[in-house]
């Protein structure tokens, strides 16, 4: 269902009926595309955990979705951007995953000591992200997974030409055991 954070961004919330955490999926996208509704939907009963995707993603945006999902353990995915980050700096989510570039030189200063709770899964074809960047995560403790053919946008929508199905299954296998949901 779309809803209005606080802040005035709209927002996606799935809600299951008993959920075992509270997820804030950042679409890396400024607008909430009829594929982010059925994701959330899909997210939220599959891992049964409450989603809330704001089409903002500043961090207040992203610390109202994280008061929205109404969780004491709390999540974060991201698709591209480098917001997945950013949100690691102060601590108040427990897991992130981060999927595609880019990396920016702030968002690796507000890992801060917070990179061991993310999860980074790059193509290594990504235009977006540079091999720097990849060695700079591993270094700030992120634990990164290098999908060697892939390029940028390679998992959420199958729409697209870079779209790979068994890399993408694997990614969200990956996303969801490091999420432990």
């Amino acid at each position: 269902m779309r809803i209005v954070l606080p802040s005035g961004t709209d927002a996606v919330l799935e809600r299951p009926a008993e959920p075992v955490a509270g997820l804030v999926l950042l679409t890396g996208e400024s607008a909430l595309r009829p594929l982010f509704d059925e994701l959330c939907a899909r997210i939220a009963a599959e891992w049964n955990v409450t989603v809330c995707a704001p089409a903002d993603e500043s961090l207040t945006s992203i610390e109202q979705a994280a008061d929205a999902v109404g969780c004491a353990r709390q999540l974060v995915v991201g698709f591209g951007r480098d917001r997945t980050y950013l949100a690691a700096a102060d601590g108040r989510f427990d897991r992130l995953v981060s999927f595609y570039g880019p990396v920016s030189p702030e968002a690796v200063a507000a890992l801060n000591g917070n990179g061991h709770r993310v999860l980074a899964l790059v193509g290594m074809r990504d235009p977006l992200i540079r091999p720097a960047d990849i060695v700079t995560l591993d270094r700030r403790g992120v634990t990164v997974v290098r999908y060697y053919e892939a390029e940028h946008g390679f998992v959420h929508d199958p729409e697209r030409p870079a779209h790979r199905p068994a890399d993408a299954a694997n990614a969200w296998k990956r996303a969801r055991d490091w999420l432990e949901v």
